[in-house]
């Protein structure tokens, strides 16, 4: 319902206006279409507002504000990073809360303690070999991380056994890989 539709029902009761002819209705429809445009223009501020409905302006201005533009692929992929990155308080050096900022880099990273003292282990998931422009990916997550820790990164490659399980021969090898490289990141389509 509408609020032309609304004023009409409040006024009506009354009985003191026309409400379904004349400049009466003329008045409150005219009325009820500007407060219409109004709560639609306030509810679209309401969705930009909020990083977990932006999907536009909302979150760039966000990105504005941060150290960086997470990488992203998708909306979705965007607003968790964002969400993540204005998680980070300086107070959580926790696995969980370290997990839980670096999700603000924007590619799927997973945090562990290594066997070397005040050294941390990233593990970069969901992506084969080295991420395209790593070197920026490296920078974002050592400004999350806490300054005193070492970091070593982990990367994940095709394995012998999947790679032929994904080829039956060797000309077909030669077909669908260029070099080593393409072979090392290799993923059946």
């Amino acid at each position: 319902m509408g609020y032309f539709e609304h004023l009409k029902d409040l006024l009506r009761p009354l009985r003191l206006y026309d409400l379904d002819s004349g400049a009466g209705r003329a008045e409150l429809k005219a009325i009820g279409n500007a407060l219409d445009r109004a709560y639609e223009s306030l509810e679209n501020l309401e969705k930009e507002a909020i990083p977990v409905s932006a999907s536009h302006y909302g979150l760039e201005s966000y990105e504005k504000l941060m150290p960086f533009v997470p990488a992203y692929s998708l909306v979705s992929e965007r607003r968790a990073a964002i969400c993540a990155l204005m998680r980070i308080d300086g107070m959580g050096f926790t696995l969980k809360a370290l997990n839980s900022t670096a999700a603000g880099c924007g590619i799927g990273v997973l945090i562990e303690e290594s066997d070397k003292p005040m050294t941390v282990r990233v593990n970069i998931i969901n992506t084969r070999g080295v991420p395209e422009d790593f070197s920026a990916l490296q920078e974002r997550i050592e400004q999350i991380l806490p300054c005193h820790l070492d970091v070593e990164y982990s990367f994940i490659y095709t394995t012998w056994n999947e790679f032929m399980g994904y080829i039956d021969s060797w000309d077909e090898l030669m077909g669908a890989i260029a070099d080593w490289s393409a072979m090392e990141v290799y993923i059946e389509s």
